[in-house]
């Protein structure tokens, strides 16, 4: 076996595992609903361990997302199907597109317009800071409502991390940073962010 052999096989554990989690995950989370079995088909995890290969930050990515979809089931189709038109061979702009994608249609009350304005703003200050800022600190600086940063939080789970606190700091005061640098080259890539936002 070669070592591409090797770690499509570990990919393709790693998604069999994760689908799994993910199904329980939404029944409790949906008691009146319920994900059918066999939901991620082999052939979408042949085709999304193909889009992960070699990296397991993309695979990773991809689970965040589905765990964090109302839809997995339709997501899984999707992001199986897409074609990746970043011109990246990792794979990792059929991964972030519809993070972002998700973000800005997750927001409501508000033009489509003013919503990429709104998270230019927030996400690109994130992408600049040195240290990282808590959404209360970054409606501050950046002059905009708390509420309006807190929106594009729960839709980018998959690619912000709430740092966690050891005391009961409230959400809003725990630093907000990128999990992966790769989201941030993603972002400040003309290319990419010209697709990623038309």
């Amino acid at each position: 076996m070669t070592q591409a052999d090797s770690i499509k096989a570990d990919l393709n554990l790693f998604f069999h595992h994760e689908m799994a989690q993910i199904e329980k995950t939404f029944t409790i989370r949906n008691p009146f609903s319920s994900l059918p079995t066999g939901w991620a088909g082999q052939n979408e995890i042949d085709l999304v361990v193909d889009k992960s290969h070699p990296l397991f930050i993309v695979a990773f990515t991809f689970c965040k997302l589905l765990s964090q979809s109302k839809k997995p089931q339709e997501e899984v189709q999707l992001l199986s199907s897409k074609t990746n038109t970043s011109g990246m061979p990792t794979g990792l702009g059929s991964v972030y597109l519809p993070v972002l994608r998700q973000a800005v249609t997750a927001v409501n009350g508000q033009s489509p317009e003013d919503t990429i304005t709104c998270f230019r703003r927030i996400i690109g200050s994130l992408v600049l800071l040195f240290d990282p800022l808590s959404a209360k600190a970054l409606s501050r600086l950046l002059g905009i409502l708390i509420e309006d940063v807190g929106a594009f939080i729960p839709p980018l789970q998959s690619v912000l991390n709430v740092q966690e606190r050891e005391d009961d700091t409230p959400d809003a005061l725990r630093p907000i940073k990128l999990f992966y640098l790769s989201f941030r080259d993603f972002l400040v890539g003309p290319d990419l962010c010209k697709e990623a936002y038309h």
